[in-house]
């Protein structure tokens, strides 16, 4: 599904893996308005994985602030407050969102660890060495969901659990500095 997003050139698509625990992808391109995309404080009972390629935003996590300028990942945990602000009008990042369902997966545990082994608020926001791998993967992965093809579920399943691990290595992670705000 492509949507329009306001009266600007964004571009804005979804993809939900429902043979896959309901796992959804979202891609945005393009000039945004900043006004339109700041977010207050607010947690979800799902995981939020973003993947930023250009624009700058201010994010918060917990009581703490990070400054994002591309080529960050960041992150929040189920339940874990967290809001931002785009400060420039030309952005472009991946999310993906692991919904509950998504433990009953055999390998969901150590996949997770992520979000799961720390404390909230700290680490949220990292540089991954394998960014452009990364990015590759999930640039392929909505290329092949729009060819209606017998492998499609099987490769963006394959994609997105290498992902996964990529990003779930400590030793491919570079954190980037968080600032205590009260």
């Amino acid at each position: 599904m492509k949507e329009k997003a306001m009266e600007e050139e964004t571009m804005k698509e979804v993809i939900t893996l429902y043979d896959f625990y309901g796992i959804w992808l979202v891609h945005v391109k393009g000039e945004i308005d900043p006004v339109s995309w700041r977010t207050m404080p607010h947690s979800h009972e799902h995981h939020e994985l973003f993947v930023h390629l250009s624009g700058e935003m201010e994010i918060y996590a917990e009581n703490n602030m990070y400054h994002l300028s591309g080529g960050e990942v960041r992150f929040y945990s189920a339940g874990e407050l967290h809001g931002g602000l785009l400060k420039s009008r030309s952005a472009e990042w991946f999310q993906i969102c692991l919904p509950p369902s998504f433990n009953d997966f055999a390998d969901a545990k150590a996949l997770t660890l992520l979000f799961t082994e720390r404390i909230f608020g700290i680490g949220n926001v990292f540089v991954s060495k394998r960014h452009n791998e990364i990015v590759r993967l999930l640039s392929e992965i909505f290329a092949c969901y729009k060819n209606d093809t017998l492998l499609r579920s099987a490769f963006c399943k394959s994609a997105l659990i290498r992902i996964l691990c990529l990003l779930g290595d400590p030793a491919e992670r570079i954190e980037r500095d968080r600032h205590h705000i009260e």
